[in-house]
């Protein structure tokens, strides 16, 4: 215990001389963070864009100001209640899109986010419009495309947004770990079954998106990439939360990929994108893991006031973490298709395990068997969807 409170002076130390150097700006002058965003490591640019620092006096691929007028289009983003999804549906719906589908798991936060997105884009209730979906259930997916269906003919941009992360061991509702059964398998059953509607919004305007937003914890994965089968993904003893985590993200990199070499030619662009590192929800189980182990002294830490202070200026805030994604889902502005973006909307190299055909290929086809083998299993042949 001595140990650990001595290391934690230290770091506070060395934390305390590194906030003076940022908020002084000698370290920006001294080009440490240009030299981190052109940093290779070995597994990719990890560091690219991670913080904001990271960018500065570099040309943007998107800010506010330069949004385009979004009317007549339509755009879903799921996991919008909160951080980077809440801030995709704002500027979206702030840049005057004639709807934005605010998709949720939980419907009193969902109207909730609802209600303070109109009030601050001052955009009416019909413009932005909350919809349950939980992605960790198939049967909740199938849902809520059922729903959309019957109110929306056309999506311009689905942002892929939601997700868990650092979560002990556990199953989705269907039979796969957690972490990776709701950030991949519940995302490509969505996209699967809204790609109908992208389509036609492509043929109608001369492109759609579709945005998986992954992130740069995609370069740790296990040493395989992506377990080869579902047996491997849902082994408890080769489970670890952050590493079944980065294996999610990678997948959501493996999927944009595929998907976007399937719809070659249609006008619909697919690409992931990494955030870099904001401010959100995410990491709670993360700290709940880090305070079984070390004690509450560091959640009191964590949540104190200088600490914040000495935090904010190396995370993105989600307003702006948000402009990467929100980057990739306008077709007028991306442009091009099976890409990776860093902050903010600079295309960049994923992981190696991003760039194997033979293993993108491979997880395309045990997703969609999984998801073939369900609807046989759980389906009535005249019935397209169940109560989740």
């Amino acid at each position: 215990m001595a140990l650990i409170h001595k290391s934690f002076a230290t770091l506070a130390v060395l934390a305390a001389i590194a906030f003076g150097m940022l908020t002084s700006g000698m370290l920006t002058r001294m080009g440490f963070f240009r030299y981190l965003d052109r940093y290779e490591a070995r597994r990719g640019q990890f560091y690219k864009g991670i913080v904001p620092a990271c960018v500065e006096g570099t040309p943007w691929g998107l800010t506010e100001d330069q949004m385009p007028n979004l009317n007549g289009q339509t755009f879903v983003v799921t996991g919008a209640n909160a951080g980077l999804g809440y801030w995709t549906a704002f500027h979206l719906a702030k840049a005057n899109a004639s709807s934005v589908v605010v998709a949720c798991r939980n419907m009193q936060k969902c109207h909730k986010a609802v209600a303070a997105l109109i009030e601050s884009t001052g955009q009416r209730n019909m413009s932005v419009i909350p919809m349950e979906v939980d992605l960790s259930s198939f049967g909740s997916v199938l849902n809520f495309v059922a729903e959309f269906k019957r109110n929306f003919a056309e999506i311009d941009g689905l942002v892929l947004n939601a997700g868990v992360g650092f979560t002990p061991f556990s199953k989705t509702k269907d039979g796969i770990e957690l972490q990776m059964g709701t950030n991949h398998f519940g995302h490509q059953l969505l996209a699967q079954e809204l790609l109908p509607l992208v389509r036609e919004a492509a043929k109608a305007r001369r492109g759609a998106t579709i945005v998986a937003v992954s992130g740069a914890i995609h370069m740790e994965s296990y040493p395989e990439g992506v377990f080869p089968d579902i047996n491997t993904m849902n082994d408890e003893g080769r489970y670890d939360p952050h590493t079944a985590y980065a294996q999610s993200k990678l997948a959501n990199v493996l999927f944009a990929q595929e998907l976007s070499e399937l719809v070659s030619g249609t006008g619909v662009l697919v690409n992931s994108v990494n955030p870099g590192i904001v401010e959100s929800d995410i990491t709670r189980p993360l700290m709940d893991q880090l305070e079984n182990r070390v004690g509450s002294s560091i959640r009191k830490f964590v949540e104190t006031e200088i600490f914040h202070r000495f935090v904010t200026p190396f995370f993105w805030q989600p307003r702006d973490g948000a402009l990467t994604q929100v980057y990739a889902a306008l077709a007028a502005k991306v442009k091009v298709s099976g890409k990776y973006f860093d902050p903010v909307g600079r295309e960049s190299m994923p992981d190696p395990h991003a760039r194997n055909k033979t293993l993108q290929k491979h997880l395309w086809k045990v997703t969609e068997n999984f998801i073939a083998d369900w609807k046989a299993a759980n389906l009535e042949p005249t019935k397209q969807i169940i109560s989740s």
